[in-house]
């Protein structure tokens, strides 16, 4: 799992998490426990191909409170929503969630946890 921070004021603040693109299995989970990667900004250029997943792609364990999945059945909908072809979706390098999705299912400040 990878963070992108943003800079503001000269403080750095969590806006998004860059999550490996296995969609192999029925879901793929994630616990939210540091320390986390930084992936700097000059690492987001135009040939990393990134989809961003939405809340409806999320799932939030309900047996660990630091944990969260993503669905593999809701990427392929929302890729198939997207027109995007199969064959594409194993070039994908990341799924990229927002933080304001992430913190919705988790149900807690994950901003804090990234800091």
């Amino acid at each position: 799992m990878k963070v992108f921070y943003e800079e503001i004021d000269g403080g750095k603040y969590p806006q998004m998490v860059f999550l490996p693109a296995d969609l192999s299995d029925h879901a793929t989970w994630f616990k939210l426990q540091g320390p986390f990667e930084e992936i700097p900004p000059e690492d987001l250029h135009e040939d990393l191909k990134v989809l961003t997943i939405t809340i409806g792609e999320l799932i939030r364990d309900p047996c660990e409170d630091n944990s969260f999945g993503v669905s593999t059945k809701n990427v392929l909908k929302l890729c198939d929503d997207l027109e995007i072809p199969d064959d594409q979706l194993q070039d994908i390098d990341y799924l990229a969630v927002y933080m304001d999705a992430l913190e919705e299912v988790m149900q807690l400040d994950v901003r804090e946890k990234l800091l």
